[in-house]
Formats: structure tokens, C-alpha cells, sequence
């Protein structure tokens, strides 16, 4: 069985078999990413490891799914511990392509179901959403403290962003309603008292594994699962996640915004709340 690590940088990929000694380095562009595929092709990998790279990885990650490759992005922390683990601390681009390839044999990390173009479409305007919402805020506070000369433009530029806020709104479930599986899932979702649009197009843009996984599964990969470390007499609980995941597909902030609502309205959330905050 090959497995294979991949290390991408900004303008290149350095590309290893676990257990060969040869490696590959390809510019990562188009004439990169061909040459990589037929080159994996060759070896018929059982499974592809990447770091996350900061967005890096993006082209190589979708053009290596679309041609059926099983694949795993994982966090740079994680390997970085690995590689720790078993020793080797110097650092160059071929010997991160030999600890990911080596990381992707001995753990095994399960291939992760990647988000659909679609999927990447509706994440793309739900961030959107996100920065107009964000400048909107802002320009609202500047908006109380602005000079008269001023006051005019602030207050046509918080307009202009409630409008676009609006626009983007109506798109979003446009693109909902128009795919039957994610209806149903929204349905499924909004069907939770204090649950609304915004929190369940999050969901789906950003958690493809839904309806998949099960609900341990899903809470480990959002970041909400409960770890619990003993240290002698100290018990200490967080929650955590899974390492490759980004701070945006954590569910912990939407949730946190959402917390008061669903507490308030799922009377047996609020007692599971309260009881894990005297447990801490």
C-alpha cells in the first residue's frame, strides 16, 4: 500500500512515498498539478496526506479530489508533534513530505468527505456574509461618534451594507431551496427550537459530513466534544477538536452566538449546561 505526503508551499509541492526514497517537486500551477496527478496516478495511493496551509493547498486538495483520490488535510500542529514523537526535529521541505508520508502510514487519518462545488459556492458567500456583517457593526459604531462632515457618508455606507446583507441573504436560500438534499437538511435543522437560517446554512456550508457521521463524530469534528485531562488530583474539561479542522468549521462560535436562544428554548439543553458548568 502507498501513502503519500504531500508538502505545499506557496509556489511549489514537494511530494514523497512513505517508505521510498525518491521525492518530487512540482511548481504549484496548472502544469504543476498534472504532472502531480499523473504522478499519483502511477502509484495508485491508498491515502493522501496534506498540511494545511493556510489556503495553499486549495488547488491541489480540489483537483486531487475530483480525480478520486482518497485524502486527508490535517494540521500542521499535529504533524509537527509526530515528527517530534519519532524524532526528527531538523526541517526542509523534502523531509516535511517524508514526516507527512510517514504520519499518513502509521496514523492512518480517515479521508475527509470534502465539500461539493456547490458546498464551496454557498461557503464562499456564507464568509461573505460574515464581512459584511462584521463592516456593518463597525460602521454602526463609528456611525455614533462621527464628526457632522462625516456622518452623512458613514450613514450611506451602513445602507449600502444592509442592502447587500439583504441581497446575500436571499441568495443563500435561493441556493438552499434549490437542492433538494440540502432542504431537507435545513428542514432537519431549523426544526430545533431557537435554530434559525443563519446557524443552519453554517452547518451546511461548512459540515458536508452531516447526515453522514453520527453525532459524537460530528461534535469531535466541530469542536464541541468534551475532553476531559486528569493531572493527579486536577480535572480539568475543554472542548476540542480535530486537528486539520479551521477555526471557521469550528462550531463553537456560531454556537456561542446561538447559545442564549437554544437555552432558552430547550429546557433539557439548559439543564446539560448547567450541569457540565458545576462539574468544571
Amino acid at each position: 500500500m502507498n501513502f503519500v505526503g504531500i508538502d505545499v508551499a506557496k509556489n511549489s509541492m514537494e511530494v514523497t512515498v512513505d517508505g521510498g526514497n525518491e521525492s518530487w517537486n512540482f511548481p504549484n500551477d496548472e502544469s504543476g498539478l498534472e504532472k502531480l496527478v499523473k504522478k499519483m496516478k502511477k502509484f495508485s495511493p491508498c491515502l493522501i496526506v496534506l498540511e494545511a496551509t493556510g489556503g495553499y493547498e486549495s488547488m491541489v486538495v480540489a483537483l486531487l479530489q475530483s480525480k478520486g483520490f482518497p485524502l486527508a488535510v490535517i494540521n500542521p500542529r499535529q504533524i509537527l508533534g509526530f515528527a517530534r514523537s519519532v524524532g526528527l526535529l531538523a526541517k526542509t521541505d523534502i523531509l516535511d513530505a517524508k514526516v507527512i508520508a510517514n504520519f499518513s502510514a502509521k496514523i492512518q487519518p480517515a479521508p475527509r468527505i470534502l465539500p461539493t462545488e456547490a458546498a464551496k459556492k454557498l461557503g464562499d458567500i456564507l464568509v461573505r456574509r460574515r464581512q459584511i456583517v462584521t463592516m456593518r457593526t463597525t460602521e454602526k459604531n463609528r456611525l455614533q461618534q462621527a464628526a457632522p462632515s462625516v456622518r452623512k457618508r458613514v450613514k450611506a455606507h451602513v445602507t449600502w451594507l444592509e442592502k447587500e446583507l439583504s441581497d446575500i441573504n436571499k441568495e443563500l436560500k435561493q441556493m438552499i431551496q434549490a437542492d433538494p438534499e440540502w432542504k431537507k437538511k435545513d428542514e432537519i435543522i431549523q426544526s430545533v427550537p431557537g435554530v434559525g437560517p443563519n446557524l443552519s446554512i453554517t452547518l451546511l456550508a461548512d459540515f458536508p459530513e452531516l447526515g453522514v457521521l453520527n453525532r459524537k463524530q460530528i461534535a469531535i469534528l466541530g469542536g464541541v466534544a468534551l475532553s476531559i485531562v486528569i493531572v493527579g488530583k486536577c480535572v480539568v474539561k475543554e472542548l476540542y477538536g480535530v486537528a486539520g479542522i479551521s477555526f471557521e468549521r469550528q462550531l463553537t462560535w456560531p454556537l456561542f452566538l446561538q447559545s442564549d436562544v437554544i437555552l432558552h428554548l430547550n429546557p433539557f439543553s439548559t439543564v446539560l449546561w448547567l450541569w457540565e458548568s458545576l462539574a468544571r
